[in-house]
């Protein structure tokens, strides 16, 4: 179906110019370069349109349906006002028959040349068209009409038309004329390449443009980004330059539009394509300058984003504008049809673009690269150009030779660090006044590229940024061995865990393999991984220390395949499937949250599978947080929410939470788990938010995510920048609930209510604390975490309330006594704090929390040298513990002994690598040691592990 439609779109616009020349103006310079700006102008809005409006409100069916109904009313109004007469019945004289020159029935082909005919012909044949002036290599044709065959030689004069009453006859006559037809078109080949060298150009410069397109949207993507809207921006600037181009040749006069101007046009794309390559390096500040001004409002800022794609691609699409209308031109001067001229042209042109697409996705930017397939295409335009140009053909490929063989070896590669620095997503993290140099500084120094890769769906690369290793696609960090760490671990383990009896698991995308890697320490006997981009399995490599090198692992079957198209393609089912894609807002994710993907997902688990669907919980409005949700509480008969919001688990049975399979098997898993807060089982069950009946609540009702109306891809492109500060996981923690609502046994409600506590989930810790006073009476235990709830939540005169109630029902309680230590801090009463920690440390002499907290109440009042003491006697006094050796070696900072406070904080570095707070002190301490470089590196290696010490940053 998609052929028959575009099949008949080729050949609108040859017919639409044909007929209006033919009709009203002979002007065939000034009214193809109209008709071809008109039509991509229509494009462009056509793009625009689509792209930002009717998909978003209508979805896909609708739109097509909404295209296809202007098609047939355009159609039907045409026929309407063109509605022809009778054909005019050709002139008979004697024996020959000839069309009358004047009044010629086919409207656009006039033929003086008559038409012999060796025997009478038949009372009621049809009119034969006999085309001598437009067709080089002549053809015979073959008509069955009422039992008589006819044959026509067209390359005599006149024309001569033998008719023959049986098939033998007729054969007889072909067999006379074949060998003469032979000769005929072998001396007629010649001919036909001098008069149509115009095409092979045609193909070529076609090849070229779309080559360019490629190659400029893949590096742009990694610039402004890969969402819908960037995607639409970008092609609404190359058609845009097509567009201007065509308008000015209509306007240019006829003497400039020779095949010499033609060349020169075809140089300049090659060039200014070329200089394109040192502008890419530019775009990456200019974008961060655009986002500075105009980021407020959506609308401005997606002009501006227009413009920064528009401007550097201007000029060499502008020229591409001027390529095809002066194509038909020349054409046209050696061949009189104009319909068949404008086919011929956009035939050729639109054969290199289908096929320089294809090549240069598939396998220029794999083997060789962006930068080398843009080198390529500038190539063809100069060889087009010079030979168009230049009088002497060998000459002008000889310079264009030498020109490929120079720019391919010494051209100078892009800066992979700034072209892949993912400045779309990490831009509103840049402060205000860091300059230009000042990144390229800070990227020089801090960043190594490691592995780099341009594949076919995406540029893949991995840094080593101050120690951590990142994994980016399109510029996006995807995977590290920083931050990223808790994400990809739990979700191997999380819906492992909770189906003790897998045997096989599909895992959607490769990315590091540290995931995947996870799923391998378990006891599975078939392991399939979906993997779009195949240059990922080089990239994961450089994780092995992390991924256990899952690669090398003999249950693991590595398929390259979008995960939709392997779906199509299996029957497969899985007892376990982890869907951990990527952020919604990249190209293509949106697709891997529609209600169709889910329910193919849905399709390919056994009946008591289970399915862990990843979401990102920032950077997403709650709009777009729920679509999704609706989407899954509407495939699945049972869906649970763990961890921040991210974990979803979703199965066709009830799960059963707790077992004793479940907890034999985390037990084995522990060690993997530990790193992560997840100490023991209740840490685990901890990880619960709520399920299915609680999800419905907080999503309500509305709108799908469909793949006819993809809504979240468009919500997620416009929330990439105007829901940076969003918070979904804390607007959703409120919907949270007790884990007991799902278990046949309930937990103890103190103890749900301390772990809630400890991942600041305040909405359980009340319904926890609630359920246990339905049952029992307050204990000190009770208002100790009543006294913690409101000590989070900043309301100190409660939480000194609750307290005091607790230390009257255990007056030597630790814990109690510590945190209205703190409340007392708060509240500035530093006398009151000093004499709790002190009974504290009285109290339990080996507690270095005590210390720690002391020694912090000492440096709070300026006390550095009480502080040293306090915090030297505990560390002497009680067992090794890292934030008292942090504050110890703060207390040093701030009496200005640099030297021992640097000394501790690289201790506790050696100890843990990801440490953000000891890096952070030391880049205080190497500002403070006026060595600006050291301390740049230890305040980014925290930012890293710690994006929130930014605003602390800030202050400093």
């Amino acid at each position: 179906y998609v052929f028959i439609a575009s099949f008949l779109m080729g050949g609108t616009f040859p017919v639409i110019v044909k007929s209006y020349l033919s009709i009203f103006s002979s002007d065939l310079h000034k009214n193809v370069g109209l008709f071809y700006s008109l039509n991509t102008w229509g494009g462009v809005v056509g793009t625009v349109l689509t792209g930002y409006f009717f998909i978003r409100f209508l979805g896909i069916k609708l739109t097509l349906c909404i295209a296809g109904i202007i098609n047939v009313i355009i159609g039907c109004l045409i026929l309407w006002l063109f509605r022809s007469k009778t054909p005019l019945t050709p002139i008979l004289k004697n024996n020959n028959y000839s069309y009358n020159e004047s009044k010629d029935c086919y409207n656009s082909e006039k033929y003086s040349k008559s038409c012999h005919f060796s025997t009478s012909p038949p009372s009621n044949i049809n009119p034969l068209k006999i085309n001598t002036t437009t067709e080089i290599i002549p053809r015979i044709k073959i008509q069955n009409l009422n039992f008589s065959a006819a044959i026509i030689c067209a390359n005599t004069s006149p024309a001569n038309v033998y008719f023959a009453k049986s098939y033998n006859t007729f054969a007889k006559l072909f067999r006379c004329f074949s060998f003469n037809l032979i000769n005929l078109i072998i001396r007629q080949i010649g001919s036909f390449v001098k008069l149509n060298s115009i095409l092979p150009s045609v193909f070529l410069i076609g090849f070229a443009s779309f080559t360019y397109e490629v190659c400029w949207m893949r590096t742009l993507s990694m610039i402004i980004g890969s969402t819908t809207y960037a995607f639409t921006l970008m092609l609404c600037a190359f058609l845009t330059g097509i567009a201007i181009g065509s308008i000015i040749f209509s306007l240019l006069p006829q003497n400039l539009l020779t095949p010499k101007f033609f060349g020169i046009s075809q140089i300049g794309i090659g060039i200014t394509s070329l200089f394109l390559l040192h502008v890419f390096g530019f775009l990456p500040f200019l974008f961060i300058s655009f986002y500075r001004n105009f980021s407020s409002n959506f609308t401005i800022f997606q002009i501006s984003q227009f413009l920064l794609t528009l401007i550097p691609m201007l000029i060499p699409t502008t020229l591409m504008g001027f390529a095809f209308p002066l194509a038909i031109k020349i054409y046209h001067k050696n061949n009189r049809g104009v319909g068949s001229s404008i086919g011929n042209v956009y035939a050729s042109n639109t054969l290199g673009c289908i096929l320089g697409a294809i090549l240069t996705s598939l396998f220029l930017i794999p083997e060789i690269g962006i930068q080398k397939s843009i080198i390529i295409a500038t190539f063809l335009n100069l060889v087009v150009g010079l030979f168009y140009a230049l009088p002497k053909k060998l000459l002008s490929f000889s310079i264009a030779s030498i020109y490929f063989v120079l720019t391919l070896s010494f051209f100078p590669q892009w800066d992979k660090k700034i072209i892949t620095m993912g400045i779309f997503r990490d831009v509103s993290m840049i402060p205000k006044q860091t300059r230009k140099r000042e990144i390229k500084k800070k990227l020089k120094k801090e960043v190594k590229i490691l592995y780099y890769k341009e594949g076919k769906i995406f540029t893949v690369a991995v840094k080593d940024i101050a120690g951590v290793l990142s994994l980016t696609i399109d510029g996006k960090p995807d995977a590290s061995t920083g931050n990223d760490m808790d994400t990809q671990v739990l979700t191997a383990h999380i819906p492992l865990i909770l189906k003790p009896d897998a045997k096989d698991c599909l895992v959607v995308g490769l990315a590091s393999g540290i995931t995947l890697g996870e799923v391998q320490k378990y006891p599975l006997k078939e392991i399939v991984c979906c993997e779009i981009e195949p240059v990922m399995l080089e990239a994961c490599k450089f994780f092995n220390k992390w991924n256990n090198n899952c690669l090398e692992d003999k249950r693991t079957k590595i398929v390259i395949d979008d995960i939709r198209g392997y779906l199509r393609k299996s029957k497969k089912k899985f007892d376990v499937i982890i869907s951990e894609p990527s952020n919604i807002w990249m190209r293509g994710e949106a697709l891997l949250f529609t209600k169709e993907h889910f329910e193919v997902l849905k399709e390919h688990l056994k009946d008591d599978g289970v399915l862990l669907q990843w979401l990102h919980t920032y950077r997403i409005s709650p709009f777009s947080y729920k679509l999704v949700i609706r989407n899954l509480i509407n495939v699945f008969p049972y869906v649970y929410l763990f961890g921040e919001g991210n974990f979803f688990i979703c199965s066709l049975k009830k799960i059963n939470l707790i077992s004793p399979n479940i907890e034999k098997l985390f037990e084995k898993q522990k060690k993997s788990l530990s790193p992560f807060g997840i100490k023991d089982f209740d840490d685990f069950l901890a990880l619960f938010l709520m399920g299915k009946k609680e999800l419905k609540r907080f999503a309500g009702k509305g709108s799908f995510h469909t793949d006819n109306l993809p809504i979240l891809e468009f919500s997620g492109a416009k929330e990439l920048y105007t829901a940076i500060s969003s918070s979904v996981d804390k607007e959703i923690s409120r919907y949270g609930v007790s884990i007991n609502r799902y278990l046949k046994k309930p937990l103890d409600s103190l103890t749900l209510a301390t772990l809630y506590l400890k991942k600041n989930r305040f909405y359980q810790v009340w319904n926890e604390l609630n359920l246990y006073l339905k049952n029992n009476k307050p204990t000190s235990e009770f208002y100790n975490l009543v006294g913690m709830l409101y000590l989070k939540t900043n309301e100190l005169n409660k939480a000194e309330e609750f307290l005091k109630k607790g230390l009257k029902l255990s007056p030597k309680d630790i814990n109690i006594l510590t945190n209205l230590a703190e409340v007392f801090q708060r509240k500035g009463k530093w006398k009151e704090a000093e004499i709790t920690l002190k009974k504290i440390i009285s109290l339990k002499p080996d507690d270095a929390v005590g210390y720690n907290n002391l020694g912090n109440l000492y440096l709070n009042l300026n006390k550095t040298i009480e502080a040293i003491k306090i915090l030297s006697e505990g560390k002497r006094k009680t067992k090794k513990f890292p934030l008292l050796d942090l504050s110890l070696a703060t207390a040093y900072f701030k009496n200005k002994n640099f030297e021992k406070a640097e000394k501790i904080c690289k201790n506790l570095i050696k100890f843990n690598k990801n440490y953000a707070d000891a890096y952070f002190l030391l880049g205080e301490i190497y500002l403070a040691k006026n060595n600006p470089s050291l301390a740049q590196k230890n305040f980014n290696m925290a930012l890293k592990l710690k994006p929130e010490l930014v605003e602390l940053l800030r202050k400093k």
